[in-house]
């Protein structure tokens, strides 16, 4: 029920702010995604999914103009975990960017960290690459580097974030802006980015497979539309008329 409020919630903010963007936000490090929140000026959802309803930590925000911010675990454990993530942004539909929220100090010597709790048999899982091909794999999905501090130190820290972000994922280096004087631009270079679908099915990974199996359960159970061939067969035939010949 709290997932399918907030997902209510949520698209409902977006119909009312067709032009504004939805991100997912990433980040090893709880304080740099607080402060990040604040910069681009988040406030919680009132049906906000928590941590108490949400497996993975699931968090929505919607920002002053009418933007979607969703906190995304940077690891997963397990099946379920990415059956959650991937449920429910499915249910969002889609997305315009990925914003990795930074420290200061550069990327720590692990960015996946240490596994959270639940499967201590299974290695976390980097969500970064797994959700980028949720939207159609990497380079689709623009990644952006939101770093604090001054410009000066923003950019050398951004660097070696830069780097990190490449050994995870593919593709071309991400942007990096800082982020207590570039709130603004972030917003903007996602409002020029199109937004991309989820599709979840994408993913040729095997922590898909009880997301896949719950997707083809789901679709053997909606009853098949009529086919009009069919309906037009059961019908009783037209009566026929008597018609008499032409003229010759």
């Amino acid at each position: 029920a709290g997932a399918a409020a907030t997902l209510r919630a949520l698209l409902e903010k977006r119909a009312a702010f067709p032009e504004e963007p939805c991100a997912l936000l990433l980040g090893s490090s709880p304080e740099a995604r607080a402060a990040l929140r604040r910069a681009l000026g988040a406030e919680p959802v009132e049906a906000a999914w928590e941590d108490e309803a949400s497996a993975c930590g699931l968090r929505a925000d919607v920002l002053e103009g009418g933007a979607v911010l969703i906190d995304v675990p940077d690891v997963l454990n397990g099946p379920a975990e990415v059956t959650e993530l991937a449920t429910f942004l499915r249910g969002l539909r889609d997305a315009h960017g990925v914003l990795i929220a930074c420290t200061e100090a550069g990327p720590p010597r692990s960015e996946q960290g240490p596994p959270r709790s639940g499967v201590p048999d299974e290695p976390p899982l980097d969500a970064l690459p797994l959700v980028a091909e949720f939207y159609g794999g990497a380079g689709e999905l623009p990644v952006l580097l939101a770093v604090p501090g001054n410009e000066a130190r923003a950019r050398v820290a951004g660097e070696a974030h830069q780097q990190a972000v490449l050994r995870r994922l593919r593709g071309s280096a991400p942007e990096a802006f800082c982020m207590d004087s570039e709130g603004s631009q972030i917003l903007e270079r996602l409002r020029r980015a199109r937004p991309l679908a989820c599709e979840p099915l994408r993913c040729s990974s095997a922590v898909v497979s009880q997301y896949r199996q719950i997707r083809q359960q789901l679709g053997a159970r909606r009853p098949s539309s009529p086919s009009p061939h069919r309906s037009y067969a059961s019908s009783s035939p037209p009566p026929r008329t008597h018609r008499s010949p032409a003229p010759l």
